[in-house]
This record gives C-alpha cells, structure tokens and sequence, in this order.
C-alpha cells in the first residue's frame, strides 16, 4: 500500500527536537522552476523539509540589506521524514531524484558507525537552474547515499551468525573438559583424534572411569553430603 503525506504530530517533533517555529524560505526563481515542478509530490515535501532547516545571516546595511542563507551541513533523518507519512521507499527515492535535478550534493555520507546510525549531510547547491537545457550536466546519486534494509538485515545475519558460532565453540569447549562438568549429558572427544564417542556405548575402561567421575560429582551435589565434610583444624593444611 502506497504512503500519503500526512500532518505530523507537532509533540513528537517537539520531543525530537525536529520542530522549529523559523519561517520556509523558498526563492520564486526554485518554486517556478521546471526541476522543482515536475517532481513528485513526495520529493518536493523532502526538500522544502530540508529547506526549513536552514538558517541565515543578515549582511549589509539599508537597502543593501540582504539574506545569506547557511546551506552547508543541512541533516535530514529518515525519522522524521516518516512523520510526515513517507515510507523508507519514498525518502530514498525523494533524495535520489533532488540529488539528479540538480539541487543538493551529499559531501558527507552517512551509515552505521560503532553501533550507530549517522546521518547524510547535505548541501544545498544551485545546479537546479539548468535542468532541462543543453548546459545541464547530468548527476547520479553517489552510491551508498540512501539507507535501505540491506544494512539492517545484513548485521542481523551476522548477529545471528555470530550467535551460532558462540555457541556451538561453547559446546566444542564443553566436549573437551571432564564429562562431568557438562553434567554426563554432553559427549567427550578422544584425546588426539576428531572423534566423538557418546558415554556408555563402549566397554573400555575410560567409560567406567567417566561414570565414576560423574557418580562422585552428583554425590557431592546432594544437599546432606557438604555436612558430612569436616572443616579442617587451625594449623593444619
């Protein structure tokens, strides 16, 4: 099923510090242009969100007043994009088609850092004015730009790897201790050889040892055998 903008809920913004109260500004030059027109609806969402991000400085006196918008180190988290009702589909593909028309670039990419997830950040650039004349150049999003559910399910892989490989080498490590450790249940290995001998299917003389091992270790388990030990007297080892 197919996402639809929708009005964010202004608390959850607040609480994720996404929310600010500075106006958008957009030039009527970008609001007319053709690459801003001819985007999907989604894209444009995406970049006047990220427009709302930017700060100014004021340079000049009087009328030589003017604006200077900061448009460096802009971020824009698929979190809160998704309050806005975009799925992870549609941001990927709302960043690729403004980072193709010409208006961000990606200096810095994001990804999974020591457990963590950063964010892209973006520049807002002025490529956009040529888009659809000879003088055009064509951009394609840098590969590795957009986060996608390949990354996700790719470290649970390994976790899960990782998981059974944990625990078959404890197993492994429990076959080469005494029997008795892993409470008699747990085959033993041979000494030298790969080879793996379940107790009591053979009649050598090592299976009775182990049986006997296992015996003294339960016996000391019982709860009225630890007052039947003596503690030893002062002055003795």
């Amino acid at each position: 099923m197919k996402s639809k903008i929708t009005a964010p809920n202004i608390k959850t913004l607040k609480a994720n510090h996404w929310y600010h109260e500075r106006d958008l500004c957009m030039s009527h030059d970008m609001f007319r242009s053709k690459a801003f027109l001819e985007m999907t609806h989604t894209s444009k969402i995406w970049l006047m969100l990220l427009l709302h991000r930017r700060e100014w400085d004021w340079i000049g006196m009087g009328r030589r007043k003017k604006r200077i918008f900061i448009n460096d180190n802009l971020k824009m988290p698929y979190s809160e994009a998704e309050q806005y009702g975009m799925s992870t589909k549609q941001i990927r593909r709302a960043i690729v088609e403004n980072y193709e028309r010409g208006f961000i670039d990606i200096p810095t990419q994001g990804g999974q850092f020591q457990g963590k997830r950063k964010c892209n950040e973006y520049t807002v650039v002025d490529d956009w004015k040529l888009f659809g004349t000879p003088g055009f150049v064509k951009r394609t999003a840098p590969q590795g730009a957009c986060y996608s559910g390949s990354l996700k399910k790719h470290n649970q892989k390994n976790a899960r790897s990782k998981g059974r490989g944990t625990q078959e080498k404890e197993v492994f490590d429990c076959h080469q201790r005494q029997p008795f450790d892993c409470r008699g249940g747990q085959p033993k290995t041979e000494k030298g050889s790969s080879k793996v001998v379940e107790i009591g299917t053979s009649t050598t003389a090592d299976d009775e040892m182990v049986k006997t091992a296992i015996a003294s270790r339960r016996a000391l388990l019982q709860p009225n055998a630890l007052k039947n030990l003596k503690a030893p007297k002062r002055g003795h080892r």
